[in-house]
């Protein structure tokens, strides 16, 4: 392990501890796991510029486009906890600052200009607005977006206008994504037979929507060529599809969540420690919503680092630590029921997840997998969550298993412990973060973005 690009320091109790050469992804509960876990201290690199130039190796990076590593000191653009990316003064206005002027496109942290605003967070809050509400400004912000960046010359682009046309690429992988989230939602409540014709339909092509602007994304931080072709009336067509589709059959604010990793520095360096860790991975399995964007830069890495593209797999089933059944149905008979449709005999694969705490979505992936005649897997999470282990310790909820973050599979993979603050009961996570910043965003601009916007 490179200990300039991440640092642990643990100390271990004497008793009963299984040591880090543990085979076992899950570990028991009891009293001295407890006790190594509030002793146990992951974090992100304290320079994330050069840990990323190291895990990304220098074929990741071109020079065709200019790329982060253009930005002085790029790590400290990005809000550490969020990933919103700082918006600098431009010395000429630009129609990519003209994208930001929009009341609710950006936000001010600070002395800082930052490229995520309400409109980022209403899309993906239940919380915040209505389905029409949401539609309607993911619509609109969607339509300005995808006319900038087929209009701007890459070449063209200087250090300081980086970030605003990062920031324009965010909102498109946001969206997309959104919207492929919320069409994965009968899957998500255990409808995975039967399903109408028009939803398989869309939800595919929401998903190549995501992936492709989550590449577009990511190749635009690395200044690598995009590989495919944005056309404005195409994408807008399919989307409106998807759209009146959303609002006949998956109209319901509890279909729009927000992903609790969506720090693109962290998915990067996560996705370089992924791919030369398993270099022989010919499958990746990934379970939207919040390994998504992690499983589509992970395969994007494979592509740049060791020439193939692993295949790429979803699956959109939900698993719970205080749920068995979902619609009656065992979740782990859920689960080789939905895999059951992919050979993965004899395959190698990597199944991602962007956190774990109890470990039990990898334990039921992993025995769904078994199931189906594969004992060739490997791990790779983005954050580990001790600190909901140690708070449900401490409320009196033990757990019959947690992750065992000392596993080499989970800790050559993590960039950073889940960003959750632990007083007492109280205890706000990066999603309820988010909601503080959206509604007070929101309840500060104008009344169009709590009523419906004609897009």
């Amino acid at each position: 392990m490179n200990n300039e690009s991440f640092r642990i320091s643990h100390s271990v109790p004497d008793q009963g501890v299984l040591l880090p050469n543990s085979p076992d992804y899950f570990l028991p509960a009891s009293t001295n796991v407890y006790q190594l876990l509030k002793q146990l201290q992951i974090v992100l690199p304290e320079k994330v510029d050069r840990a990323i130039e190291i895990g990304l190796k220098s074929t990741a990076w071109s020079k065709d486009f200019i790329s982060l590593k253009d930005i002085p000191n790029f790590s400290a653009q990005f809000e550490p906890w969020t990933g919103a990316i700082k918006l600098p003064k431009l010395a000429e206005s630009s129609p990519l600052q003209s994208f930001f002027s929009l009341a609710g496109r950006a936000s001010v942290w600070g002395q800082n200009l930052m490229d995520r605003g309400a409109r980022y967070y209403l899309v993906t809050d239940p919380a915040l607005g209505g389905v029409e509400t949401k539609l309607s400004v993911l619509r609109k912000d969607m339509a300005d977006a995808l006319a900038i960046v087929v209009s701007v010359d890459r070449q063209d682009l200087t250090p300081d206008c980086l970030p605003y046309y990062l920031g324009v690429l965010d909102y498109l992988k946001q969206d997309t994504l959104a919207l492929y989230h919320v069409m994965i939602q009968p899957e998500k409540e255990g409808q995975i037979d039967n399903l109408p014709a028009d939803w398989d339909k869309l939800k595919g092509e929401s998903f190549q929507l995501a992936r492709q602007f989550t590449r577009m994304y990511y190749q635009a931080c690395l200044g690598r060529h995009y590989d495919t072709h944005v056309s404005v009336a195409a994408t807008t067509n399919t989307i409106d599809q998807i759209k009146s589709y959303i609002q006949t059959n998956l109209n319901s604010v509890s279909n729009f969540k927000l992903p609790e990793i969506d720090h693109p520095l962290k998915i990067m360096l996560s996705a370089s420690r992924a791919v030369s860790k398993n270099q022989e991975v010919d499958t990746i399995l990934a379970l939207p919503r919040g390994s998504t964007q992690v499983g589509i830069a992970i395969q994007l890495g494979y592509e740049l680092l060791q020439g193939f593209s692993p295949e790429l797999i979803m699956v959109p089933l939900s698993i719970y630590s205080h749920r068995t059944q979902n619609q009656g149905v065992p979740i782990a008979d859920q689960f080789v029921h939905y895999i059951q449709r992919f050979n993965l005999a004899d395959r190698v694969i990597l199944l991602v997840d962007d956190n774990s705490h109890t470990a039990r979505t990898l334990k039921v992936v992993i025995d769904a997998e078994k199931q189906v005649g594969n004992d060739d897997n490997a791990v790779a999470i983005v954050e580990v969550d001790p600190i909901r282990v140690i708070s449900r310790f401490d409320s009196g909820k033990n757990l019959d298993q947690i992750a065992n973050f000392l596993h080499s599979d989970i800790l050559d993979t993590a960039v950073g412990v889940l960003p959750i603050l632990h007083h007492k009961s109280a205890r706000y996570n990066t999603s309820e973060l988010r909601k503080i910043l959206a509604r007070k965003v929101l309840e500060q601009g104008p009344p169009e973005l709590i009523q419906p916007i004609s897009p």
